[in-house]
């Protein structure tokens, strides 16, 4: 199929999330004779040059009602208007909303829909986030409805988020996918030699139980319960040595920060900041924990896994499709901080369950790598394409 010079959007709420998930996809619509634009917010030189044929930075923020927002909504379907595309891909949350609502308006050309959920954000166990309204999820889900008209595909990569699309017919076509795809080349199981050498840099012990939890500082990753399940374990399992570390950045790192000082965990929990390579933390790591409220299919947990670290998760959406209750590692309650304290002392005390886990851990999380999801995601392009262009 070639393209003919048709043109696809590919939009995202960030240039960094196109430029960390998606850059496979947008070489697959180029190398087909598509002219393939990028639409997004934050700096554009997030996006390695060449990636699209065009760049559009949308002054996107990250509360839905700001006025910098609806100033998109115009920008966009002016951009509509004049590109005549064949077909829009929109990703994440707030790019998916305000896009789709551009959409709305009359266009100069027929023009396919196709949003890719990374995750609903209004899944019932994040409204155990602190300071979440139940307004912004009743917000949220009306965004969904009133831009359901405009939904030509929608992808969801989660059982959770599926079942809930389908039953409420949020897309003319719903499909679920295993994610955008972990490269998990990059992420092969740890050798006795790699956790020697990193446990070293890191200064840990023989007998020191290392955790990791790779992501952005918000209220919804939700860091600060891990914080507060370690300040437990500290003050009921003193003999248990271990340490903490939460490479990201972002809103929350200060507060989370702080918490950790208040609790006497200042040289527990580390905090190295924005970090280009995480892999060295998952090397020297013992477990990967997630204290998410929500997740599309997160791409740190499989990572993770796929170099054979078992998983802590909370019981949400996304955590589910790779965290098997005993095999894979286990699920606790959202919020519950005393049981995540619970299994990090009953698994840190038993190497040889973690080893089985983990084992098992890295075979699951093939089953979300980018072999696996690539051929699923450009087989529905091919499918979508197919309708529009000639063949």
């Amino acid at each position: 199929m070639k393209g003919g010079g048709a043109k696809v959007l590919y939009a995202a709420s960030t240039f960094h999330h196109l430029a960390q998930f998606h850059l496979p996809y947008l070489a697959f619509l180029r190398e087909r004779g598509l002219e393939v634009h990028a639409a997004a917010g934050g700096a554009a030189a997030d996006l390695p040059a060449g990636a699209a044929d065009a760049v559009w930075p949308l002054p996107l923020h990250k509360s839905m009602i700001a006025a910098a927002n609806w100033r998109c909504a115009r920008l966009l379907y002016r951009l509509l208007r004049r590109e005549r595309y064949a077909l829009v891909s929109v990703h994440t949350s707030l790019a998916a909303f305000f896009l789709r609502l551009a959409a709305m308006g009359p266009q100069a050309a027929p023009l396919k829909v196709m949003n890719t959920v990374h995750g609903y954000l209004f899944a019932a166990e994040a409204r155990s986030a602190p300071g979440r309204p139940a307004a912004r999820d009743l917000l949220l889900r009306a965004a969904e409805r009133v831009t359901a008209r405009r939904t030509d595909w929608l992808l969801l990569m989660n059982r959770d988020d599926y079942a809930y699309a389908a039953a409420r017919r949020l897309g003319r076509e719903t499909r679920l996918i295993p994610g955008m795809g972990v490269d998990l080349a990059r992420f092969p199981a740890t050798s006795a030699a790699e956790r020697e050498r990193e446990r070293a840099a890191l200064g840990l012990g023989p007998a020191d139980l290392a955790l990791v939890y790779a992501a952005e500082f918000s209220a919804r990753k939700n860091q600060r319960q891990a914080v507060r399940a370690l300040a437990l374990l500290r003050r009921e399992r003193p003999a248990l040595a271990w340490r903490l570390y939460l490479p990201g950045a972002g809103a929350e790192a200060a507060a989370c920060r702080a918490e950790a000082q208040a609790a006497g965990l200042g040289e527990r929990v580390i905090f190295p900041g924005q970090v280009q390579d995480v892999r060295p933390y998952y090397r020297a790591a013992d477990m990967v924990i997630s204290t998410s409220l929500s997740e599309g299919l997160p791409f740190h947990l499989t990572e993770a896994m796929a170099t054979g670290l078992p998983a802590l998760a909370a019981d949400a959406r996304g955590h589910r499709e790779l965290v098997i209750p005993g095999v894979t590692g286990e699920l606790f309650p959202p919020a519950d901080a005393a049981a995540l304290a619970a299994l990090i002392a009953e698994l840190g005390q038993d190497p040889s369950r973690r080893a089985e886990l983990g084992g098992r851990a890295r075979e699951r999380a093939a089953l979300f790598g980018l072999e696996a999801a690539f051929p699923v995601i450009t087989g529905i392009y091919r499918e979508i394409l197919g309708k529009i262009l000639d063949e």
